[in-house]
C-alpha cells in the first residue's frame, strides 16, 4: 500500500486514528493547526481504549486490492458485519481466489 507507482504515500496516526494519504496532502496539511485539523486523507481505522486496531469500513477498497481470497455474504451476513459482529460462515455465500 505505501510503494505505489503514483506516487509516495504514507499511514499517519492522528487523534487515536490512522490515516492513508498521499505525501501531497501530508504536506497541506502542516499548515493547519492540530487542534483544528478533523482528518486527512481516508481513515483506514482506530485504536480503541484498550489499545486494540480496528478497521474501519473505508479501509476495504484499499484491502481488497491486496486480497487473495474474494468473499461473497448473503444478506444476513451483511447484517453481522455491518452491526460489528463478526462473519459467520453461515453467512457466506460463496469464495473464489483472485
Amino acid at each position: 500500500m505505501v510503494d505505489r507507482p503514483d506516487g509516495i504515500f504514507l499511514f499517519r496516526l492522528h487523534k487515536e486514528r490512522v490515516f492513508y494519504m498521499s505525501e501531497r496532502v501530508l504536506k497541506h496539511s502542516g499548515h493547519i493547526p492540530k487542534k483544528e485539523l478533523l482528518s486527512a486523507g481516508v481513515c483506514i481505522g482506530k485504536f480503541t481504549h484498550s489499545r486494540k486496531f480496528r478497521l474501519l469500513i473505508t479501509a476495504l477498497d484499499y484491502l481488497a486490492r491486496l486480497a487473495q481470497y474474494r468473499v461473497w455474504l448473503k444478506p444476513s451476513g451483511e447484517q453481522h458485519f455491518v452491526y460489528g459482529n463478526h462473519v459467520v460462515k453461515a453467512g457466506i455465500a460463496w469464495a473464489e481466489e483472485t
